[in-house]
């Protein structure tokens, strides 16, 4: 079975499963599906799931209790942390440290005189 005949038995399974047909009815019509064992498979994890998944809506209560929950802290301050001093410290001695190497390896290449081209 090429990949895109899968996509569309599945496509056309889950519709029928979502129009709440029988779907031992939609295999009769597909049944050269059922004969394969991998669809058949993926078939009924998709019934499984359409059986598991229950429509769910929130209450009225909590939905305004959640609204006015939200709406009570719309603002949030985020407090700006100063760059811990250590960390600049760091970061000077990291440049310190590569201009000297820097400076030590043009020296060594250069015999002492760096010059510009």
């Amino acid at each position: 079975m090429k990949q895109h005949e899968l996509i569309d038995l599945l496509a056309d399974h889950a519709d029928a499963l979502n129009r709440g047909e029988d779907v031992s009815v939609w295999l009769a019509e597909h049944e050269w599906a059922a004969n394969i064992s991998s669809v058949l498979v993926l078939l009924q994890v998709a019934e499984a799931v359409k059986r598991a998944l229950v429509p769910a809506a929130p209450s009225l209560l909590f939905r305004s209790e959640l609204k006015n929950r939200l709406l009570a802290n719309d603002v949030y301050v985020v407090e700006k942390r100063p760059f811990p001093k250590t960390l600049w410290l760091g970061a000077a001695v990291s440049v310190i440290g590569l201009v000297i190497f820097l400076l030590r390896r043009i020296r060594l290449a250069g015999g002492g005189v760096a010059t510009a081209v």
